[in-house]
């Protein structure tokens, strides 16, 4: 992992958080674990072939809506991680930018603008966070509805105007 991480040390560019790969990540350990199959077994002759992440997407139809969801996914995990850290910046922008990705997979949909309005009240910017929700809420008023009554989200909202 350390050979194939930028600056040698394994982070964000193999893993989505301390514990969970990402895509790339779980390639690396994919071949590290095929390669050690193959020396335990001998197979001679056995090639390996490595993949890339168009032919896993391909593999496990991963198609557009499912990136969409991942991106949202972790969005709102490093959203809600960023609210258990003492220094919340660099979860909130990893946050950012996922929802960032969703809204490129994904435009006008309702999500994108509910994630970057938490963040914007995790970091005590009321009037963008106003404008986000209304933006969601234009989209997708039942939805934006319901996401914005789940507790974690109520505690977020109440904090910032307290």
């Amino acid at each position: 992992m350390r050979e194939r991480s930028a600056q040698g040390v394994p982070g964000y560019d193999l893993f989505i958080d301390a514990h969970h790969p990402n895509l790339k990540g779980y390639l690396a350990v994919s071949e590290l674990v095929a390669t050690q199959i193959l020396n335990l077994v001998g197979e001679q002759g056995a090639t390996l072939r490595a993949l890339d992440a168009d032919c896993v997407a391909t593999i496990f139809q991963f198609d557009d809506e499912k990136r969409y969801w991942m991106f949202v996914n972790r969005g709102r995990w490093f959203t809600r991680l960023s609210t258990w850290r003492y220094d919340s910046k660099a979860r909130l922008d990893q946050a950012h930018a996922m929802f960032e990705a969703a809204g490129e997979v994904a435009p006008g949909r309702m999500e994108p603008q509910l994630g970057h309005a938490i963040i914007h009240y995790l970091r005590m910017e009321i009037v963008e966070a106003r404008a986000r929700i209304v933006i969601a809420r234009a989209i997708n008023p039942e939805g934006a509805e319901s996401y914005l009554a789940e507790p974690w989200i109520q505690q977020i909202v109440d904090r910032a105007y307290n």
